[in-house]
């Protein structure tokens, strides 16, 4: 949360959104960071973002890989979507 809010591009609206509980995004954050774990999502990078903060912003950020789930898949899965062995 620290360094969302220390981002002077994001809205007051998109840090209360960011900081809520109901939102899981800064605890998953948090808990790759301290675990070394990827995040998979659907999110992509979006630097000019203001109104909401993307997954992949603050993780890059705090050196946190991400990849999107599409991209997990076609590595990593078959076309039925069982992951390979």
């Amino acid at each position: 949360m620290g360094w969302a809010y220390a981002q002077s591009q994001y809205t007051p609206k998109a840090l209360a959104d960011f900081a809520s509980r109901s939102n899981a995004d800064a605890f998953l954050i948090a808990v790759a960071k301290n675990t070394g774990m990827t995040i998979v999502t659907h999110e992509t990078s979006s630097p000019d973002a203001r109104v909401r903060i993307p997954i992949p912003n603050a993780a890059t950020a705090l050196g946190v890989k991400t990849v999107v789930l599409f991209d997990l898949l076609s590595v990593h899965a078959t076309a039925t979507f069982k992951f390979k062995q």
